[in-house]
C-alpha cells in the first residue's frame, strides 16, 4: 500500500470546527489503516485553522475540539464514488466493524490534537 511506502501519514485539516476530513469515507478508511499496521499520523494545519486552534485552547473552548472529533461516524461518510463508498464500508463492516473503526480513528485524532497542542504551545515566542 501507498501509505505502507509513505512511512507516515499527514492528515490536513482546514480546519477544526467541522473538517471535511471526518466525513470523507476514504480519509477515515486510511486513518484506520494506519492505525492498524502502526504508520504513524500526524495533523497539520493552514495558518489560519492553526491560529484558531490556538485561540480555541487558550479561550478555554476544548468542547469544540471534541465536538468535531466525536462526529467523526464512518456509517455516515462519504466518497465521491458510491463504488468506494460502498466497498469502504463493506471492508470495514465484514472485518472489525463501524464502531471500533470510529472510537480508534477518534482516539487517533485526539492523540493527535493532543500532540499538535504541545507542539504549538512549547514553541518560542
Amino acid at each position: 500500500s501507498h501509505l505502507v511506502e509513505a512511512g507516515q501519514m499527514l492528515v490536513l485539516l482546514e480546519t477544526i470546527e467541522r473538517p471535511l476530513y471526518i466525513t470523507r469515507a476514504w480519509c477515515i478508511f486510511e486513518s484506520y489503516v494506519c492505525i492498524a499496521r502502526d504508520i504513524p499520523m500526524s495533523i497539520i494545519l493552514p495558518e489560519k485553522a492553526e491560529k484558531f486552534f490556538r485561540e480555541t485552547v487558550q479561550n478555554g473552548q476544548i468542547h469544540m475540539l471534541s465536538r468535531a472529533v466525536g462526529e467523526l461516524n464512518v456509517r455516515q461518510a462519504r466518497a465521491s464514488s458510491e463504488a468506494d463508498e460502498d466497498l469502504i464500508k463493506k471492508l470495514i463492516l465484514t472485518d472489525i466493524g463501524f464502531d471500533r473503526v470510529n472510537h480508534a480513528v477518534r482516539s487517533k485524532l485526539i492523540d493527535s490534537f493532543l500532540e499538535l497542542f504541545r507542539e504549538l504551545f512549547m514553541q518560542p515566542g
